[in-house]
């Protein structure tokens, strides 16, 4: 095939042809790509080249869209965007949506906001009329209560700004509690234990390799609730 635009060093190989039987969002993924490397930015011309690569019932379906405009039943259009989004409409299988719809309901944050949210976004490109507005309350919704808190607290206005605010928060939080694990067991009574008024518990294993010593902000914060010192965890005081 020879080539249609403006070539530099680099020469990608045009996308393969779209016959409706592939994953009609990689093969605009690489359409898009493949323009992009060449400098095409007029409208018509991406949207000629386009129609260009169709087949089998991808071309039927464009016989079937310009009858339909010829006799006045659809508005015209040689925008390559409303190409885009009247080919994805029809080769994307409901039931590809509607599963993806499900997975992004019921998906929780278990590890980092990192890994949560690269979750979250392999799903969310599967549903293609997603509006930001609903990618934001879908994204807040599966996160811990307390990341969630420190959003709404921040009142974003985008998706994009409500990841954003979650991977900070997650990181700060990191530094303040790492994520370490000392090993407890129970306190057991001995005469020398005795004498001392209330029991404690004793710690098998502290981790005290800090990325930094505590503030006075989080030191009050540890002795309000209940927090170590040591391991920097809720919930137990270190004897000293």
């Amino acid at each position: 095939m020879s080539e249609p635009f403006a070539t530099n060093i680099l020469r990608p190989s045009a996308p393969p042809i779209f016959n409706g039987s592939t994953n009609v969002r990689q093969w605009i993924t690489r359409l898009n790509i493949f323009f992009k490397a060449y400098g095409a930015v007029d409208e018509e011309t991406k949207f000629n080249f386009a129609c260009s690569l169709l087949d089998g019932p991808a071309i039927d379906w464009w016989l079937f869209v310009q009858s339909e405009m010829a006799e006045g039943n659809r508005n015209s259009f040689v925008s390559y965007t409303e190409f885009v989004e009247e080919l994805t409409n029809y080769f994307t299988p409901y039931s590809d949506i509607a599963s993806a719809e499900k997975e992004l309901a019921e998906i929780r944050q278990i590890g980092s906001v990192a890994d949560y949210t690269k979750k979250f976004s392999q799903i969310m490109v599967r549903i293609h009329d997603m509006s930001d507005g609903e990618r934001r309350r879908c994204f807040i919704r599966g996160l811990r209560p307390n990341t969630q808190k420190e959003i709404y607290r921040q009142c974003p206005k985008s998706y994009k700004e409500a990841c954003r605010i979650a991977q900070l928060f997650d990181h700060a939080s990191f530094q303040l509690f790492p994520q370490s694990k000392p090993v407890f067991r129970q306190f057991v009574s001995s005469p020398q234990n005795q004498a001392t008024n209330g029991s404690r518990m004793e710690i098998d294993q502290i981790n005290t390799n800090h990325p930094k010593r505590l503030t006075e902000a989080e030191k009050e914060y540890l002795i309000k609730n209940h927090g170590c010192f040591s391991c920097r965890k809720l919930g137990h005081c270190r004897v000293l």
